[in-house]
């Protein structure tokens, strides 16, 4: 092998290896993303929402009114200031903030921030996709899969809390449901979709695209039947 040869090789192999470590310091750093986002939750969806949204570069301002929108904000459930849930995203290393064009390189000041999500912020963002944590809800609590599944069908057209209280109360004995269901209310499966982002609060539980998506899904996939038995409950959620 030629001098040339050789250093062509050296130079690939080490290519290579600064690709394996940009991978991991991205899925490390993404792990502690996820983590701050999980801590988090009562902005957890907001926060997901808002890395999607600074998929590509963001003015401060517009993402600032992006997350004034979100329906969390809209119907107060939120105390936190758009700014902050931008700095927690910032601190938590998914979103990096750098000087707008027009600015001298340096001033990073409020509104003159440009805002884009990390490498660690997409993986995360990937991760915290709704369809995925519907299926590992339903993965970890398999008995409870109908039920969770009435709730998203139900919550399609909006529901009051009571409105599903009286809903769940009336079909709770044909639901598939945990043998301790008798201590599992209807505000259990709300927050647990909540969490995995099925259900949002919009005046009233409203099911997500995502979670229609994924309940369609189920059911064309004939892995959840409507008024499946306790034992018809080894279905298959894969």
């Amino acid at each position: 092998m030629n001098h040339d040869s050789q250093a062509s090789v050296e130079g690939t192999a080490e290519n290579g290896l600064d690709r394996d470590r940009e991978a991991d310091a991205a899925r490390e750093g993404a792990a502690r993303v996820a983590s701050a986002l999980e801590r988090n939750r009562k902005h957890q969806e907001m926060l997901y929402r808002t890395l999607l949204h600074c998929g590509e570069p963001r003015r401060f301002k517009e993402v600032e009114a992006f997350i004034a929108r979100q329906p969390e904000m809209t119907y107060g459930q939120i105390l936190q200031a758009p700014r902050t849930l931008i700095g927690f995203l910032v601190d938590a290393g998914g979103i990096e903030a750098t000087a707008a064009p027009s600015e001298p390189q340096g001033l990073i000041d409020g509104e003159e921030q440009v805002l884009v999500t990390t490498a660690a912020g997409s993986l995360a963002a990937e991760a915290f996709h709704p369809l995925i944590r519907l299926e590992s809800l339903l993965r970890a609590k398999p008995l409870r899969s109908e039920a969770f599944l009435f709730f998203l069908e139900l919550c399609v057209k909006p529901q009051s809390y009571a409105q599903i209280e009286r809903s769940y109360k009336s079909e709770r004995k044909t639901l598939c449901i945990a043998s301790d269901a008798s201590v599992l209310e209807a505000d259990y499966f709300v927050s647990q979709l909540e969490r995995a982002g099925g259900l949002v609060w919009k005046k009233a539980w409203t099911t997500t695209e995502e979670g229609r998506q994924f309940a369609e899904r189920m059911r064309r996939e004939g892995e959840m039947q409507p008024g499946s038995t306790k034992e018809d409950c080894a279905c298959r959620i894969a």
